[in-house]
């Protein structure tokens, strides 16, 4: 007898599940949520309105369908999954010259327009905002299901196809959503995210069975234009907002805030408010230095033992604020007490490299 073949991959594929109509609509309007997030966090980010338009969904069945990426301006890929009360992974598409952009604004400076590729800071400050984006995307759906979600921490690869057909989502059929976000500094973002359909679905499948005015016995039969109608009244939209085992999760607890939809937006030289927060206080602390010794060498501490720290003599030492580094100086003594002379604060992109 002659053994039956098995299937291929592209046979796979073809026969892969789609979304179906009522499904499609309902995952629409998860995407609808999900950008107003985008945009919020986006605009606390950059200082100023971001806009951004619809995004285009698309279903493809095999990954021929993104050769439109191959041969095209170099592009890196950023890998995240949602989990706990929403399981997905997410694959989020940059240009790197988009990138170079976003990391600009993070670090407050200008766009290296020489490097054709992502310097180690670059990269560090794109997966610091994606991290931020994608919290505040998380924080939102966790509102709209009632639930909680997890994000993982991102990481970054430069794309390429053959980079992509070693993730999950090569091994079924999946979706991609396109945007475009305007007023990044001067200049766009190009975003493009591919998730697998059965994601997809597992998302419609936690919006249907949420209580946000669904018929939970027969979901299959409700009204899904007054689903829509139901979800925009229980999302917030100005909210700031893989399940890959190996990395650390960042729980996003279901927060509810009234409407701001009438409230103009402010922020950066925008915020005349800072009067509010002027008696907040600020725990300063001064840190001469850092070592690292063994359990035995904790033991063997005896009156008058002699740790050596990680700070030269004269180097100057640390001041953090809530823990966090904020400037340098020289200590001094001030009549009986110690003090400190701030000699330089730390830059935007110095705090990045302590992320």
């Amino acid at each position: 007898m002659t053994p039956n073949n098995p299937p291929s991959n592209e046979d796979t594929l073809q026969s892969a599940p789609s979304l179906s109509p009522d499904s499609r609509e309902l995952y629409d309007h998860l995407l609808s949520v999900s950008t107003e997030a985008l945009v919020s966090q986006l605009t606390a980010i950059v200082g100023s309105e971001v806009e951004a338009d619809e995004p285009r969904l698309e279903e493809c069945l095999t990954l021929e369908n993104l050769s439109d990426l191959e041969g095209a301006d170099p592009q890196v890929a950023i890998s995240l999954a949602l989990s706990q009360g929403l399981k997905s992974r997410y694959t989020i598409i940059l240009p790197v010259a988009d990138c170079k952009n976003l990391a600009a604004q993070m670090m407050g400076g200008s766009p290296e327009e020489t490097e054709a590729s992502l310097s180690e800071m670059e990269a560090s400050a794109v997966t610091e905002a994606i991290n931020q984006l994608m919290n505040a995307v998380a924080t939102s759906l966790a509102g709209l299901l009632g639930t909680t979600i997890e994000v993982s921490n991102p990481e970054i690869e430069l794309f390429s196809l053959d980079w992509l057909m070693t993730q999950p989502v090569a091994s079924t059929s999946f979706l991609r959503f396109q945007q475009v976000f305007k007023n990044i500094g001067s200049q766009t973002i190009h975003w493009q995210t591919i998730v697998t359909v059965e994601d997809a679905q597992a998302q419609v499948d936690a919006l249907m069975s949420a209580d946000v005015g669904l018929d939970s016995e027969s979901p299959a039969n409700s009204n899904n234009e007054g689903a829509i109608s139901a979800m925009a009244d229980t999302a917030s939209p100005g909210q700031d907002t893989q399940y890959m085992e190996s990395n650390p999760m960042t729980t996003v607890q279901p927060v509810q805030f009234s409407s701001l939809d009438s409230q103009p937006q402010r922020s950066g030289e925008n915020n005349k408010n800072l009067d509010l927060v002027m008696d907040v206080t600020l725990s300063l602390s001064v840190e001469l230095g850092k070592a690292e010794i063994s359990i035995k060498q904790v033991l063997e501490l005896t009156r008058g033992s002699v740790i050596e720290l990680d700070r030269i003599a004269g180097e100057p030492v640390d001041l953090l604020a809530n823990g966090k580094l904020i400037a340098k100086g020289e200590v001094v003594v001030i009549e009986d007490n110690f003090g400190l002379r701030i000699t330089s604060i730390v830059s935007p992109a110095d705090r990045l490299r302590g992320l």
